[in-house]
């Protein structure tokens, strides 16, 4: 599955796209939208996940990924990173209200041994997360392998080798097993290292 990640966009573009395609993140980090707006998205669109992409949940973030939860968001990605209480809230939030939660780690400085991402899928499990995302910088083959392997779990999985030698677990992992790859809407829009566009994923689907 194809999720359209969506950042640096206006309304009405947002409006257009979560209505055209089945599954879109919305980057609240990355785009400037009143509660009211949101709302309207969250209702026009099918399926949608809330991310905010930041190191430290600030107040704002946290209120919009609340006001997304209780307007009826699909899926509320929660950084296991973020402070104990404030993961707490929105997993406890999330399940009160029918959200699907997406525990996620990202890592973009380089990808850990694997007994390290063990240990971080077991701080993901903490939640009881509906589906877990994996998102580490990859330097090698070998990172790329590590992300890949973690695929044989028995959760919805997603994998991602951020950076140029990670793009191709963006293209493989599906095929693998994984609940969806994420891609931007064009190549000035990225909302993360590595991504490829709408465009060049549905070549690559075409060429298979």
């Amino acid at each position: 599955m194809i999720c359209i990640s969506i950042g640096g966009f206006g309304f009405k573009k947002c409006l257009e796209l979560v209505k055209k395609y089945e599954l879109c993140e919305l980057r609240l980090d990355k785009l400037k939208l009143s509660e009211l707006e949101l709302s309207k998205l969250i209702y026009s669109g099918k399926e949608i996940i809330v991310s905010y992409r930041k190191k430290v949940l600030d107040p704002k973030g946290k209120e919009l990924l609340e006001h997304a939860i209780n307007n009826g968001v699909s899926y509320v990605d929660i950084d296991i990173n973020w402070p104990l209480k404030d993961r707490k809230y929105l997993s406890c939030l999330a399940k009160k209200k029918g959200t699907l939660i997406i525990a996620s780690y990202h890592n973009y400085e380089l990808t850990p041994p694997l007994k390290t991402l063990n240990s971080v899928l077991e701080k993901c499990r903490s939640l009881n997360p509906d589906v877990i995302k994996i998102s580490c910088f990859s330097k090698s083959d070998k990172d790329n392998l590590k992300l890949l392997s973690l695929l044989d779990q028995p959760e919805d999985m997603i994998v991602v080798g951020m950076g140029q030698k990670g793009r191709i677990t963006r293209l493989i992992a599906p095929s693998f097993g994984a609940f969806c790859t994420y891609v931007c809407v064009d190549k000035d829009k990225k909302t993360a290292l590595g991504q490829y566009s709408i465009k060049e994923m549905e070549k690559f689907c075409c060429s298979l």
